[in-house]
């Protein structure tokens, strides 16, 4: 959580971060996982490449860390489907526009 928070990765960091539970869950909702820098992407690899770092092996431990390895893996897999479908957005998108100016180039000549 520290790492993908920007915090420094310390136990007591840890501890302060979820000080506040209300304070700490709703910043892990509205996290911008749209904008995770590539950075803190491959320093997160470090941790879901670990076979420790499975969510049935931290359940052993904690439940609540078990939901917090989770829910960092989900966003180590949504940054890696979102690095094949943006281009595809993008291209769309621009596809899009191609077809609107041809569209209207067409009316106009009715």
């Amino acid at each position: 959580m520290c790492l993908l928070l920007e915090r420094p990765q310390t136990w007591d960091e840890g501890k302060k971060l979820m000080n506040n539970p209300k304070e700490f869950i709703e910043k892990l909702k509205t996290y911008d996982k749209d904008n995770i820098k590539e950075s803190l992407l491959k320093k997160l690899k470090k941790y879901t490449n670990d076979p420790r770092f499975e969510p049935t092996n931290v359940a052993k431990k904690s439940g609540a860390a078990k939901s917090m390895c989770m829910w960092a893996r989900a966003l180590d897999s949504y940054a890696a489907v979102m690095k094949i479908i943006k281009p595809k957005k993008e291209a769309l998108a621009k596809a899009e526009g191609e077809l609107k100016v041809a569209q209207d180039e067409l009316r106009s000549k009715q």
